[in-house]
């Protein structure tokens, strides 16, 4: 899934994540990224409704970093992030049975909030599930 993707791709970065609902000391670490799956929306689009079911939702990662040191770096990790979820490209979840998530809008890269120790770049794109 998306979290595994930030996961795999941060530990090459040697980049903390904090996931939901998992404890994490945002002061213990200069830099680091967040990560947060917002599901928005669970509907079917046919008549019977037991056969299909669509989720879609929002995906957000922030990229956090000292305030003070400028925003290449941070720029710098949203443009990488950016390239691991291309749009419309399938990502598939579980084994058996499967399905496919696929990112329905290109990567937005927002502006960037200012707290008084972090600074804070959040990134997100839309995903859709079909099952």
């Amino acid at each position: 899934t998306f979290e595994a993707i930030i996961e795999t791709w941060a530990l090459t970065k040697n980049l903390p994540v904090s996931f939901e609902n998992i404890e994490f000391d945002t002061e213990a670490y200069n830099d680091f990224i967040v990560s947060q799956l917002s599901p928005v929306i669970t509907r079917s689009l046919t008549l019977y409704g037991a056969d299909h079911t669509e989720y879609q939702g929002i995906y957000q990662v922030s990229v956090v970093v000292p305030v003070g040191e400028g925003v290449g770096r941070a720029n710098a990790l949203a443009q990488e992030i950016k390239s691991l979820f291309p749009i419309y490209q399938p990502i598939t979840v579980g084994v058996v049975p499967s399905f496919k998530v696929i990112p329905i809008t290109p990567v937005t890269v927002m502006d960037g909030v200012t707290g008084k120790t972090k600074y804070t770049l959040p990134i997100f794109f839309r995903y859709r599930a079909d099952v």
